[in-house]
């Protein structure tokens, strides 16, 4: 009685579908399949009763597979839940935190390029930058980027060799303490001369040209002063004082490395500082006192000749003056040069 009961309700629970296609083993087997079907729903048991073995397979089989479905696809959501839950519980991960590199400061600084002589001009031909990271510089003393005062004036305090550092330090400007020891060569000294401007040429003598000083000289009267004329022609003579000196700054320059100290006393006259021997200096000092002097650009390939009065005056003659004396018979004295 159980066995029937469960066949009939399994029967209620076959489609239309199923009940139609159905082979059915009754007498009345040519019938349609929808009377068929009629008379089978109206009394479920009598197909169940006669329904053949293997369409009982094939439909417990359906049923099954249907239900399969439903509990997998159940499952796979139930799945998919459960991942999307713990995907929105989950913690993010800690940001990762990038250790940026400090940044390296670079600074500016120079070595000289060339073997540079102390006292000698420099430039920035003889000069290489060089970028070093500030924790090098720092062990050379150096907190900033180097920047180098130079220009047409500017010398080098000591000597260097290539590779080596530069400083301001190392440099000597107009005005520093020892420019002028640097500026002067080994052994000599300057001077600031006195000189006639009349036949100076304007920017033709410049710092570091050399000149030949002449002299003009007369036993008889002091041609210092320029505005003197020479009425007296007795021992006059011109002649080279000084040969191929150095001028170092001239009265009037803006381009000296040298400032003269002693001021033109007028138009006429000019000072111009000049790089002598030690031992010319007192008969400079004589000459700026008792000559009229003038200077000239050197030649290299002649020097100036000295001259007498009788060299320019074709017709000066000496004339001798015999005087008789009646104390020894004569007596023989010069009167002078005449014309």
């Amino acid at each position: 009685m159980g066995g029937t009961v469960w066949r009939y309700r399994r029967a209620e629970r076959l489609n239309k579908k199923t009940l139609a296609t159905a082979n059915w083993k009754t007498p009345q087997a040519s019938t349609s399949g929808i009377a068929l079907w009629h008379r089978h729903h109206s009394r479920p048991w009598m197909a169940i009763r006669h329904c053949k073995p293997d369409t009982i397979i094939q439909a417990n089989h359906a049923m099954s597979s249907k239900m399969t479905f439903v509990i997998a696809f159940v499952a796979v959501m139930f799945g998919l839940l459960g991942i999307l839950d713990l995907l929105q519980n989950q913690e993010p991960p800690p940001p990762v935190q990038v250790v940026a590199k400090p940044e390296v400061k670079m600074l500016t600084l120079w070595q000289a390029s060339t073997a540079i002589t102390a006292g000698h001009k420099i430039n920035t031909r003889q000069l290489t930058p060089v970028n070093l990271p500030e924790t090098e510089a720092r062990l050379l003393g150096v907190s900033d980027n180097v920047k180098l005062d130079i220009d047409d004036t500017t010398l080098v305090a000591r000597d260097m060799s290539p590779g080596e550092w530069v400083f301001n330090s190392d440099l000597r400007r107009p005005g520093d303490d020892g420019y002028l020891d640097l500026l002067t060569t080994k052994g000599m000294t300057l001077y600031p001369l006195t000189v006639s401007a009349k036949n100076l040429i304007d920017d033709y003598i410049q710092p570091g040209d050399h000149i030949d000083v002449l002299a003009v000289s007369s036993p008889n009267k002091n041609l210092s002063k320029t505005d003197d004329s020479i009425t007296d022609f007795e021992g006059v003579a011109a002649e080279v004082l000084l040969n191929h000196v150095k001028v170092m700054a001239l009265d009037k320059s803006l381009t000296g490395a040298v400032n003269p100290r002693v001021a033109s006393p007028d138009e006429l006259s000019a000072t111009v500082v000049i790089e002598v021997q030690p031992q010319v200096l007192s008969r400079l000092a004589l000459a700026q006192r008792t000559m009229h002097i003038e200077i000239y650009r050197s030649s290299p390939f002649s020097t100036i000749p000295g001259a007498e009065v009788s060299d320019v005056i074709k017709n000066y003659n000496g004339v001798v003056e015999l005087r008789g004396n009646t104390d020894n018979g004569s007596d023989i004295s010069i009167l002078g040069n005449v014309f």
